[in-house]
């Protein structure tokens, strides 16, 4: 899982794994957003269900995506979802998952951001 600093544009086969770049053009921004979502409610959260790491994966991705747009009080619950999903995770296995400090790091930019 990338930090939010990475520097390339999503593309169909990476929608679940990378993130939008904060200088990437608004337009392939926008284009990305459905995929984020169809990842988010279409694909994962039925096929694994809604507490999965997974999902929590996808919920970072668009809220980061949301981030890149300046959409920062949609991203905010994003964020807190995901961290949520991990938190529940690390209590059920007794150990953290891999992307929880990365989600948690995400979220502390944008808190920061958000003043």
């Amino acid at each position: 899982m990338k930090r939010a600093s990475a520097r390339s544009i999503p593309t169909w086969q990476q929608t679940s794994t990378t993130w939008p770049s904060c200088s990437a053009p608004p337009t392939r921004l926008a284009e990305a957003e459905p995929l984020y979502r169809r990842a988010l409610t279409t694909i994962d959260e039925k096929r694994f269900g809604p507490e999965h790491p997974k999902v929590a994966t996808d919920l970072n991705n668009l809220a980061l995506l949301l981030r890149a747009t300046n959409r920062l009080a949609e991203a905010e619950p994003l964020y807190r979802r995901s961290l949520k999903i991990f938190a529940a995770f690390s209590h059920r296995t007794g150990h953290e998952h891999p992307h929880f400090c990365t989600v948690i790091n995400n979220y502390a930019g944008l808190i920061s951001a958000m003043g």
